[in-house]
């Protein structure tokens, strides 16, 4: 419906209770944050479930879906946890784990270079989910079999030196840290 895909658009850059003021001030649709936020999850529960079936499934027999199977000599990643305060649950604080991947810069303006075919992923478990995620997220788009060097960068945190293990990358501590 046009509710639940406006919704689903400014729930993409603001919060739920931005949303739903959002849509109260600039149309005539009056829907609670809650309500906003049932029907966000109606398109991305099915999606989750999907994605998680799929990591599963890859975790469990090494199988790669098809792939749009671009070439690339080279990705880079880079990956870095945040810690976020836990509310109503019994540990207090949990790490989200991000990775971005690209193929390397190009200019787009003076002294400014931008990312090319970024891809980002972020997820709330454990290290080998993770991965085995972020390898699918990479699987959509190359043939992983024929790149010729991946470089990963990170922090020094252990999840993130076992994705380089993971994808047989070189890794490379980032001095921004």
């Amino acid at each position: 419906s046009t509710v639940q895909r406006l919704a689903l658009e400014l729930t993409g850059s603001m919060d739920f209770r931005q949303s739903a003021e959002t849509l109260r001030k600039t149309t005539s649709i009056d829907l609670s944050h809650q309500t906003v936020h049932r029907l966000v999850a109606r398109v991305a529960d099915p999606y989750l479930e999907k994605r998680d079936e799929a990591v599963k499934w890859f975790q469990m027999t090494g199988e790669l879906p098809q792939s749009e199977n671009r070439s690339t000599g080279r990705i880079l990643v880079e990956a870095d946890g945040v810690m976020l305060s836990l509310q109503r649950e019994k540990a207090r604080k949990a790490e989200v784990k991000l990775g971005i991947s690209y193929e390397g810069w190009r200019q787009v303006g003076k002294d400014r270079y931008g990312t090319v075919n970024k891809l980002a992923y972020g997820d709330l478990v454990d290290s080998d989910t993770f991965w085995a995620a972020m390898t699918l997220k990479l699987h959509e788009k190359y043939d992983l079999s024929r790149i010729q060097h991946m470089v990963l960068g990170g922090d020094g945190a252990g999840w993130i030196k076992d994705g380089a293990t993971y994808f047989g990358a070189h890794y490379q501590l980032c001095r921004y840290h």
